[in-house]
């Protein structure tokens, strides 16, 4: 009859020899071969000129609302805060590269817009030239923010 050995396929496990496992390496071993590798910080795409407009509408949103208070107006008070509201969500929005918030972001530049054509046309019933630079020169900036927004959706999801 065969002897049998550790190795042989018909031997019971019990009659293997037991070998200790090596130890498990922990993250502070440093003698550890295949050692973690660092976290790597997340990743974005999110353009830089999108961190720095949600910042600035969260800046602008809580503006609102405060001069309204310290203007002690009730008409600028409840629009001031609408708009400050809007403003903070469409920011987080923005972080987060929520197709929403762009159009939310749309919306709210178009408002800019208006507002600043009517204060153009207030101006020149007026006789206000100055009001009228100043409403022209204040429209320059939403269409370019807006005009950024509308071309560039591939930036949101």
């Amino acid at each position: 009859m065969m002897e049998s050995t550790a190795w042989d396929i018909n031997s019971s496990p019990a009659a293997a020899p037991r070998v200790p496992a090596p130890p498990s390496p922990t993250y502070e071993d440093s003698r550890s071969p295949n050692p973690p590798p660092p976290l790597a910080p997340a990743q974005t795409d999110r353009p830089g000129c999108v961190t720095t407009y949600a910042v600035l509408l969260i800046i602008g949103g809580i503006a609102s609302a405060v001069l309204g208070v310290i203007l002690d107006d009730a008409v600028f008070l409840a629009i001031g805060s609408v708009l400050g509201v809007a403003n903070v969500i469409v920011a987080i929005g923005l972080f987060r590269q929520r197709n929403w918030a762009r159009v939310g972001v749309i919306a709210l530049m178009g408002i800019s817009i208006l507002a600043q054509l009517y204060s153009a046309f207030v101006g020149l019933s007026s006789g206000a030239t100055e009001l009228v630079l100043q409403a022209a020169a204040t429209i320059v900036v939403p269409l370019f923010i807006l005009s950024w927004f509308v071309r560039n959706k591939q930036h949101f999801r």
